[in-house]
């Protein structure tokens, strides 16, 4: 089974989502309007 997923924003609840997903198995992005850094 192939699933693919859109997460809007990575602030925590985006992380951790993307996170839960990356562990079943499951293909992901995350977009985010800022940079890397800022984020982090």
């Amino acid at each position: 089974m192939k699933s693919q997923v859109g997460i809007i924003g990575d602030g925590p609840s985006g992380m951790l989502l993307s996170q839960l997903l990356n562990k079943a198995g499951i293909e992901k992005i995350v977009l985010e309007r800022t940079t890397r850094p800022l984020v982090l």
